[in-house]
């Protein structure tokens, strides 16, 4: 294959050694307007793949082709990151105190295990500690400290330390345990444990100190109360000696014995003097019916005499009895009246009303027996029963004994009065003294609970508090600088990944090419070939004629000539005779694509003629190292004959069109029927034509180049061409009713290419190429 086919001497066909040349023409041709481009054909529906958000492949391929710019970038925004990171971020150091909070209050003289409802008030109590701890009046006195002024921390919080201490300590309860944790984190380390020390000092004070002197003082408060009840006990209790002894009894019992006993003798005392009046009554009746019967003349006087009857009546024994509670109910209401201040009060109207209540039961009776004390006042005069009595025998002696029974009577009144007098200060003074024994009880057994209590309180008071420090805070050992470490990494890395993903993402946007099957599924378009990539390293290896490089160029001459197979074996048309090859934009290797097609054309034994049609930017020359002119615009102009422009090149059966001179004349002869002439008759004297024409995208030359030609190729460059121009370029092509045969894919990585490179280099055991 290489003895037929010399191998290209220029490293990249589309970047011209001579670039002062390219350069110098370029500006000739600048100035030169462009063709119009026909553009009228109904636009297609666009494919997905040109609008489709990225994909994780996507983006890896895309990151693929700026891996460099990515790392780059990456590395410098990782390192700012983790630097501000490292500045910013300083190594902290925490330290903690440790408080215990008993479930129950400690107590020496019993033990309480909590109950469900105590340990419902527990957690509430604990959560009170919680925020007491924190609260301002806390925090406030803590800050105050005279030691605390001069921390730097403080210093650093001046205008609202309270505020910062309130944000950064943490108060918990590690595991719901009795422990109640008191931290602090900061970067002066020999600062965090003062500044614990002092809020827990504070809490101490203010709030567990402050309990106990709560307790102390109500401790003080029943002690006073116990002693105010001591000294009303001795003073109540003299006085209840004094009356005991004015009573003669050492206690109201006694006293209510010595009143019952005085209750009796008045009792006998009053019924004696019932029974007296009620006796001198009789005789008063019996008096005065002898003097009536002295008085009457007559023996039958009337039985029914008044004064007869009342003597009956007096006899009778419930009028005697009621008689007698009626002679004792008006020496009481006599009483009443001589010690009340009120002679109307209550107690004086409701002895009146006892009164008339005996009155009535006595006037009812008298009506009840009436009849019968008739009857037997009248039977017993009848009878004669009262004869037996002489009124002047009798009369004396009842008067005289009437006499003695009044004078007694009034003895016995003057002695009833005492009595009553005596009983009631008694009654009076038993009641007091029952009353003041009974308060003299109540007080006692006060004092017993009092004392008790004061007892209990006294020996609880020195139990131990039920909060109290377990561990002071100290100077922290240990500190987070692996935590910065890991914020400096994580930032690194975090910024690192932005840079990739922002550099990937802003590549995707441009939407290059990635692969074959992009081409082929994504836009729809039919791909007859792949070449693989051809950097300047791979055509010096080429031209060195190294086994590496004598493989590379087997490989390259398999590519194209398998492009060139399918080109001479399309189905559906005829063998296309006139071949455009042309690209979306520049420098994607389609004039490598149309030198290699040529040549592949010419080595297999074909007359083939390949023409620059770049005629703006001209490159094959160089590659052929022919002239420039006379070429392809010298021809259109008409300035030189076809046969003087037609060089042969060093590939037999190969010949060059060069561009030549281009100028508007030339430019303008593309859309006039010179390039028709010239095709057609270069039809005649070659059996392929391959013309590498200009970018789609950039000039119109291609549309017009494309009326005389049989097919075009678009050549499009793997990670350089963009599919939405690759698609834009095929649709202009069709809309002007040019046939676009299919694309061929430039800078194809096919690993079993490059294992069939590697197997072609590799040395026979004489080291000639295998």
């Amino acid at each position: 294959m290489a003895s037929d086919t010399q191998a290209p001497n220029t490293p990249n066909p589309e970047v011209p050694e001579n670039r002062n040349a390219l350069v110098a023409m370029g500006d000739r041709v600048s100035n030169l307007p462009a063709v119009p481009w026909p553009y009228g054909a109904q636009v297609a529906v666009r494919p997905e793949i040109l609008s489709a958000s990225p994909t994780p492949v996507d983006l890896f391929q895309a990151l693929r082709r700026r891996w460099t710019l990515a790392i780059g970038l990456g590395m410098v925004l990782s390192g700012i990151l983790a630097s501000l990171v490292w500045l910013l971020v300083p190594v902290r150091y925490e330290t903690q105190a440790l408080i215990k909070v008993s479930k129950v209050l400690p107590v020496v003289l019993q033990n309480v295990q909590p109950g469900q409802e105590e340990a419902a008030a527990y957690e509430i109590y604990k959560k009170t500690q919680l925020q007491l701890i924190k609260s301002n009046f806390v925090l406030s006195r803590a800050a105050r400290k005279p030691d605390m002024q001069d921390l730097v921390t403080i210093k650093e919080h001046k205008e609202d330390p309270v505020g910062f201490l309130e944000a950064k300590l943490q108060v918990d309860y590690p595991g719901d345990a009795e422990l109640m944790r008191i931290a602090l984190k900061g970067t002066h380390r020999e600062e965090l444990a003062k500044i614990v020390n002092a809020v827990v000092d504070s809490y101490m004070d203010e709030i567990v100190s402050g309990d106990k002197v709560t307790r102390l003082k109500q401790r003080d408060l029943l002690n006073q109360n116990f002693s105010a009840n001591q000294e009303k006990f001795r003073q109540q209790h003299d006085k209840y000696k004094k009356l005991a002894a004015e009573l003669g009894a050492n206690s109201s019992e006694a006293a209510q014995l010595r009143k019952r006993m005085a209750d009796g003798r008045l009792q006998t005392l009053m019924n004696s003097y019932g029974e007296l009046q009620r006796r001198i009554q009789e005789q008063q009746t019996q008096i005065r019916v002898l003097k009536e019967r002295k008085e009457n003349s007559k023996e039958d006087a009337t039985p029914a005499s008044e004064h007869l009857m009342e003597a009956e009546f007096a006899r009778d024994p419930i009028i005697s009895d009621l008689t007698k509670q009626l002679n004792l109910q008006r020496l009481q209401i006599k009483d009443a009246k001589s010690r009340l201040a009120d002679p109307n009060s209550y107690w004086v109207k409701e002895l009146k009303r006892q009164l008339a209540t005996l009155e009535e039961q006595i006037q009812e009776r008298r009506l009840e027996i009436q009849p019968e004390v008739a009857e037997r006042v009248n039977s017993a005069a009848s009878m004669g029963g009262s004869r037996s009595f002489d009124p002047d025998t009798m009369l004396p002696m009842l008067e005289t004994e009437n006499r003695a029974m009044q004078e007694r009577l009034t003895l016995m009144q003057e002695d009833l009065d005492k009595q009553l007098k005596a009983y009631g200060k008694l009654d009076v003074d038993t009641a007091d003294l029952s009353n003041q024994e009974s308060s003299l009880d109540d007080l006692k057994q006060i004092i017993k609970r009092v004392g008790m209590q004061l007892s209990y309180w006294t020996i609880e008071l020195e139990a131990e508090q039920r909060i109290r420090v377990m561990d002071q805070a100290s100077r922290p050992q240990g500190d987070d600088s692996l935590q910065k470490y890991l914020a400096v990494g994580f930032a690194g890395l975090v910024g690192f990944g932005v840079v990739l993903f922002g550099v990937a993402y802003i590549e995707f946007q441009s939407r290059r090419l990635n692969s074959v099957s992009e081409v082929k599924e994504g836009l729809g378009l039919p791909v007859i070939g792949e070449l693989p990539t051809l950097s300047g390293r791979t055509w010096r290896k080429i031209r060195s004629g190294s086994p590496a490089g004598v493989a590379l160029e087997a490989l390259l001459s398999e590519s194209i000539d398998s492009i060139r197979t399918r080109l001479l074996h399309t189905s559906g048309i005829e063998s296309p005779r006139v071949v455009m090859v042309t690209s979306a934009d520049p420098r994607e290797g389609k004039t490598t694509l149309a030198i290699q097609l040529a040549t592949s054309l010419a080595r297999s034994g074909r007359r083939t003629l390949l023409i620059d049609g770049d005629v703006r930017n001209p490159t094959i020359h160089r590659v052929f190292e022919l002239a420039l002119d006379p070429g392809l615009c010298e021809i259109l102009r008409g300035d030189v004959e076809r046969a003087v422009a037609l060089q042969p090149s060093r590939t037999a059966q190969l010949w060059v069109l060069a561009a030549g001179r281009c100028c508007l004349q030339s430019v303008q002869a593309l859309s006039q029927t010179a390039l028709h002439d010239l095709l057609a008759t270069l039809r005649n004297e070659f059996e392929f034509i391959v013309i590498d024409s200009s970018p789609v995208l950039k000039l119109a030359d291609p549309l017009l180049f494309g009326q005389h030609v049989d097919v075009a190729l678009l050549s499009v460059l793997r990670d350089i061409s963009k599919t939405p121009q690759i698609y834009e370029a095929a649709e202009r092509l069709k809309s002007v009713g040019i046939t676009v045969l299919g694309t061929v894919v430039n800078g194809v990585n096919d690993r079993a290419q490059h294992y069939a490179v590697h197997q072609l280099a590799l040395p026979d055991k004489a080291g000639a190429p295998s």
